[in-house]
């Protein structure tokens, strides 16, 4: 985090605009600046095809994968999915959505 922070400059960019809050499935996530954070607080389910409403069409990168066995994770999330085309679907009162693979108990942040 200190490494995308020193990059990015998530941290001085203000408050985070809450983005989407599902108490079911136990998601939540935020835009700071460029940047779409999503969280997966669940402590046992993952979700293979999690749709996150966004507004902007296009590709986003896993810039963040808490997962990744260097940081301690299992490594679920293959790198093959670290780039995610938007689909032109409404969710959550957005015009696009990044289905994403949220393996339990991580966090991810896009670009």
């Amino acid at each position: 985090m200190m490494k995308l922070d020193e990059n990015e400059r998530v941290l001085s960019r203000g408050l985070p605009n809450l983005h989407y809050v599902k108490d079911s499935s136990m998601v939540i996530s935020y835009i700071r600046g460029p940047l779409l954070f999503i969280f997966n607080f669940q402590p046992s389910d993952s979700y293979d095809s999690y749709s996150v409403g966004v507004e902007e069409a296009g590709e986003y990168q896993v810039v963040l994968n808490t997962d990744e066995i260097k940081y301690g994770g299992q490594g679920r999330l293959k790198e093959e999915l670290y780039f995610q085309r938007t689909v032109s679907r409404r969710v959550d009162g957005h015009q696009n959505c990044v289905e994403v693979s949220l393996p339990s108990r991580t966090a991810q942040g896009k670009e």
